[in-house]
């Protein structure tokens, strides 16, 4: 970001925050291209972001695609069964490596010059090494670009930025809550079948509120939670729910309760014991 866009992406901060001091959030928040540049660069490259579950790549050379702010990335298993992240993007020209968006393959091979990478990310195979570079190319100074990984209870979580914190210093105490999702019965949780895409055309910070705890919307937007029963009856029984957030961490979660659906907290309550 050039000096002048950064200074403006300041002002634009300063104007958001006052907006939040008095009580309001301002709408720019939601639609200023300086401040979305400036979050590309400050905010998703630092942050732990989820990526997929291990039950997505199980075997051996299984790979899915998927992003981190505007950086598409493979994540894939090598022949020794380790889980890597990598940009999708060839060293040599900056390619898209990878077209699909999931499946099995041993190596990547760029469609525009025909360098081939392991699906670890090592270069292995430049055509024309002798012509084009007098041999003297060095392989192994130009693999793929590496994202930081880690996985938590079978959640693969990637990082752009090698200094930020671990994995599980930046997750803290919303553990907690990821655990109560992820440790019910013996296999935990897996993905079956390729996932649900939904595209919505709006900023980040609009799903990302929408899912941390605006049940505000439930009763108008997922009416049909209610007529089948996946909900309370009415609005005001709705009201039994919780917004859980981690201070200075940004983290944050929707729970609700319904007395009638299991997987949405109606489970039997045990009786007092004497």
């Amino acid at each position: 970001m050039t000096a002048p866009a950064q200074d403006e992406a300041e002002s634009s901060i300063r104007k958001i925050r006052q907006g939040i001091a008095e009580g309001r959030f301002p709408a720019r928040a939601f639609n200023d291209q300086q401040l979305f540049d400036l979050e590309q660069e400050r905010l998703f490259p630092r942050a732990w972001c989820f990526l997929a579950h291990t039950s997505e790549i199980p075997s051996p050379g299984d790979y899915v695609t998927r992003y981190i702010g505007n950086n598409n990335i493979i994540v894939a298993r090598d022949e020794h069964g380790q889980i890597h992240a990598n940009l999708n993007m060839c060293r040599h020209r900056g390619n898209v490596m990878c077209k699909s968006e999931m499946g099995n393959a041993s190596h990547f091979r760029c469609s525009y010059h025909g360098w081939t990478y392991k699906n670890s990310g090592e270069l292995i195979g430049v055509p024309y090494m002798k012509e084009g570079y007098e041999g003297r190319l060095k392989r192994k100074d130009w693999s793929l670009v590496g994202v930081r990984v880690d996985t938590y209870q079978g959640l693969v979580f990637g990082c752009l930025d090698p200094e930020a914190p671990a994995l599980d210093d930046y997750l803290g105490d919303f553990r907690f809550y990821l655990d109560f999702f992820l440790k019910q019965g013996v296999a935990g949780a897996e993905v079956h079948g390729p996932p649900d895409h939904w595209i919505a055309d709006t900023d980040w910070k609009i799903c990302a509120e929408n899912f941390a705890g605006d049940g505000y919307h439930t009763p108008v937007a997922h009416q049909f939670g209610f007529n089948l029963g996946y909900f309370p009856s009415s609005g005001s029984t709705h009201s039994q729910g919780w917004a859980a957030s981690i201070p200075g961490r940004g983290h944050g979660i929707g729970l609700g309760h319904s007395p009638s659906f299991p997987a949405f907290g109606g489970f039997p309550r045990a009786s007092p014991t004497t």
